[in-house]
């Protein structure tokens, strides 16, 4: 099945607002941010790839789902999804 802004978040089925940047999506359910079609870079500057050092159930309270399907510099694709905490932009938990 192919993904379309029109399903909705994959985290939470909440409708998806898009954020000014083609291919990337704020959920107005979760707060989740959704993008497909991106480059790498982008992604990292959306959700860093690097795990929280502190996790905490202060930091699980304000997570927030990410589903990010980018491209990688030569040409291929891949898919980085979980929760993260929207100040730091690090991720708490993957998968």
């Amino acid at each position: 099945m192919v993904w379309t802004p029109e399903r909705g978040c994959p985290g939470c089925s909440g409708k998806l607002i898009p954020d000014g940047m083609r291919g990337v999506f704020d959920c107005s359910g979760c707060g989740g941010v959704i993008a497909h079609g991106i480059s790498k870079a982008l992604s990292e500057s959306l959700v860093i790839p690097r795990f929280h050092p502190k996790p905490s159930r202060a930091l699980e309270a304000r997570q927030v789902y990410f589903d990010i399907h980018y491209v990688n510099p030569d040409g291929t694709n891949d898919r980085r999804h979980g929760w993260f905490e929207p100040l730091s932009r690090l991720i708490l938990q993957t998968g």
